[in-house]
């Protein structure tokens, strides 16, 4: 018979009976037609790989509706796998997964899986990595309580542990040598011994790592955003009372070691193997050592691993897991342990993949009210912890975009709390665009997506990690005044809808879209030094892209000014008079603008990676005030923290230090330093005095005071200051700088007369003063 147009042969088998029957035939070939147009969809959906930021991405219609194609994530829905598995699943499951899907942790005397630290651990490796495949070793005498890791399980993520009580360790096998097997029976047999739990800990963790391959972290990791492919190790730094320089560490004059507290090997790792052999054997083994089979044993080996030039680990600066240190990891759980916890999260959920809890300092400190680790257990959790949340959408409210695109993870995250609706009857998810356009899981860019059914929280958060915004093309020369208008104002929306198979809504969250280079254009004035424009450019350039730098000069005429190239293609000098000032300088450079916000940087700073720009756009978008500004560390270490209230004071214009509170995270004070993020309108508004070459700054803040602008300046958000030091004839770089700059005293005093002062006190030193002829 023909099947599929293939002529097909009868033949006879050896036992005399005819082939297969015609009925037979029909129904295989109908079952192989089923199963090759279902590969074709599972193609279909799985074949276009992502595409990078920014990359153009094949448009179509504005409403694509993809809902016939069920997402490869939720087809051929299985009965899930129990919470606990016995040993030989437990094996062959982690032998399945992927080293860079797979985590491990374990669960031992100090866990409760009632503690709020616990869910917040669990939370936070599963908004950052929704197709993890999460794995435990519970060690404790009785089988811990299921309730919190089963939640997991139901909101059909991949979570799944052993349980093998510690005195049973001998009869597993999981020993690598017969040290390590004598170790465990030695060992084992003694539970109370002061470090057995802890030694515990790192022989499994190398053991499993070795085994298996994957990533170990402790359960008192919190994740912030998703970590980075490969093998990696977190490097930490000995910041205790009784640090002293040890050979074992990686940097021994820094005092920097292998922290293996978050641990990405890959299976038969050689740096795992060392480890085992190393430290536990019974010939070598010290109970009484805290540190030397955990951080000794692990920068041991890595050492061995430098010097026969075979490490192949990334090993990850001390800010990237352990931005805190264990001496100071208690103030994530006080009210008042980081002056606005919602900016200090903004800025590790941009500098860090993790923050450690160190649950051997901090596990007395209580969970306070307004604490960091208190917002992140009421904001970024899948537990509906009100009735109201039930169904929500969590996760940013704004999407900040720094270049042309920006994925809805890490910082942009959004994610579906529980939702009892989803797995009992499905649901769909929606996701669209006002202006820009979205692409799923790498697919064509589209107005509108509407995905087909899924039947699990993690299924609709598997989804909406893989939603990639895309900002519209900028207009082109002559194009419609409406899209000229929409591109300069920089905003656009995002709809995201999830809704139940009978059509009623379960959840939504309208997000505004902040496309950075569009809303915000960078000043910086210079008297000749344009080499150090140059370097401020190409820092603006690295971290926001796209944005555009307008610079003026006024150390040459205004018409040489014009016939300067710029510095790169995202900047233009802006020429103003011949000794203009910075006064004067400024409000032309805040005139040139289009952009609705302006970034004031003098020629001598620079952005660095704590440079949270995008921060204080939306903080001002969200507070309404005129002026965010970021800290300087530089000038704090070697002046004042040059931020505070200005007033009047009988004669004297003072400047001290204070605030009126918090807002959005940030101080609200009268005054910062002129490196600052503003409203365009509000500097149009009350601009600075043309007449000040020198000296503005105060005079600049005594009258926006008055006339109303509102100011705040926000702690974690820094810039960096490459400062001459002008004032220092023996230090100074450029001698005709320091010339210009000492005309500042001058019209310090040009201030005082102006507002028919006498004296100006800054922090309690006298920077100028008149005598009673006024000068």
């Amino acid at each position: 018979m023909s099947w599929f147009g293939v002529q097909q042969r009868s033949h006879h088998h050896p036992s005399g009976s005819k082939g297969p029957s015609r009925l037979l035939q029909k129904v295989v070939g109908a079952l192989v037609l089923v199963w090759l147009v279902g590969m074709y969809y599972l193609f279909r959906s799985r074949s276009a790989a992502p595409a990078p930021a920014g990359a153009s991405i094949p448009q179509s219609g504005p409403g694509w509706d993809v809902s016939h194609i069920r997402p490869w994530f939720t087809r051929g829905a299985r009965a899930r796998k129990p919470l606990f598995l016995t040993l030989e699943d437990f094996d062959a499951e982690m032998d399945n997964a992927s080293a860079d899907e797979k985590f491990l942790f374990f669960i031992t005397r100090g866990w409760t899986g009632a503690a709020v630290r616990d869910r917040v651990f669990l939370d936070s490796i599963f908004l950052h990595h929704p197709s993890a495949h999460v794995f435990f070793v519970a060690t404790t005498l009785h089988k811990p309580s299921p309730d919190l890791l089963d939640s997991f399980v139901q909101r059909g993520y991949s979570l799944h542990g052993v349980h093998v009580p510690a005195a049973q360790l001998p009869q597993t096998g999981w020993w690598l040598t017969e040290g390590n097997r004598k170790w465990l029976v030695e060992h084992c047999a003694k539970p109370d011994a002061t470090f057995f739990y802890t030694h515990l800990s790192d022989y499994l963790r190398f053991f499993m790592l070795h085994r298996y391959g994957g990533l170990y972290t402790d359960s008192d990791s919190v994740f912030v955003q998703t970590l980075p492919h490969g093998e990696l190790v977190g490097l930490d730094r000995d910041t205790g009372k009784n640090r002293r320089r040890t050979p074992w560490f990686l940097d021994p004059d820094n005092m920097v070691y292998a922290a293996p507290g978050v641990l990405r090997l890959q299976k038969g790792s050689g740096v795992a193997s060392r480890a085992l052999a190393t430290a536990f054997d019974p010939k070598r083994y010290d109970p009484e050592c805290f540190n030397c089979v955990g951080p000794k044993a692990m920068g041991e080996s890595l050492n061995a691993a430098v010097a026969q030039r075979s490490l192949t680990l990334q090993l990850l600066e001390p800010a990237l897991l352990y931005p805190l240190s264990f001496t100071e990891a208690h103030r994530l759980f006080a009210a008042k342990g980081f002056e606005g916890p919602e900016v200090y999260l903004a800025h590790l959920r941009r500098t860090a993949a993790a923050v450690h809890l160190f649950g051997g300092m901090t596990r007395d400190e209580p969970v306070q009210d307004g604490s960091v680790v208190h917002y992140i257990a009421t904001h970024d959790t899948f537990t509906a912890l009100t009735p109201e949340a039930q169904c929500s959408v969590g996760g940013a409210s704004t999407l900040l975009v720094r270049g042309e695109s920006a994925a809805l993870s890490n910082v942009n995250m959004v994610f579906l709390r529980d939702c009892p609706d989803v797995t009992a009857s499905g649901a769909f998810v929606e996701v669209a665009a006002q202006h820009g356009s979205i692409s799923v899981a790498g697919g064509p860019a589209q107005k509108h997506f509407r995905l087909s059914q899924v039947d699990s929280l993690a299924a609709v958060n598997r989804l909406l990690a893989s939603v990639v915004y895309l900002a519209a093309p900028k207009p082109h020369a002559g194009a419609p005044r409406d899209q000229v208008d929409r591109d300069r104002a920089g905003f656009d929306n995002l709809r995201v809808t999830v809704t139940s198979a009978d059509g009623s809504q379960l959840g939504a969250r309208d997000i505004r879209v902040a496309i950075f280079n569009r809303l915000v254009t960078v000043l910086t004035h210079t008297n000749g030094r344009s080499n150090l424009v140059r370097a401020l450019y190409d820092s603006v350039q690295q971290w926001f892209p796209g944005t555009a730098v307008l610079a003026s000069d006024d150390s040459v005429q205004p018409t040489e000014l014009a016939q300067r190239m710029p510095v790169g293609p995202s900047m233009n000098w802006v020429p103003v008079p011949l000794d203009a000032g910075l006064s004067l300088a400024r409000n032309t450079l805040v005139k040139a603008a289009t952009t609705p916000f302006v970034y004031l940087m003098d020629d001598d700073f620079t952005l660095g990676p704590h440079s949270h720009l995008d921060v204080l756009l939306e903080v001002l978008q969200t507070s309404g005030f005129d002026i965010a500004s970021a800290v300087i560390p530089q000038d704090i270490a070697n002046f004042v923290h040059f931020r505070g209230f200005v007033q009047v004071v009988g004669k004297d214009l003072q400047l001290r230090p204070g605030d009126y509170g918090r807002v959005e995270g940030c101080l609200h004070v009268d005054f910062t330093p002129n490196v600052f993020m503003a409203r365009r309108t509000s500097l149009m508004r009350s601009p600075w005095d043309d007449e000040l070459k020198l000296g503005e700054h105060e005079d600049f803040f005594l009258r926006a005071k008055a006339a109303g602008m509102r100011v705040l300046s926000c702690d974690h958000v820094e810039i960096t200051h490459n400062q001459d030091k002008w004032w220092d004839r023996s230090a100074t770089k450029d001698a005709q700088y320091a010339d210009r700059r000492t005309r500042v005293f001058e019209f310090f005093k040009k201030v005082l007369r102006k507002h028919k002062l006498q004296r100006l006190d800054s922090f309690g030193v006298i920077h100028a003063q008149l005598d009673e002829n006024g000068k």
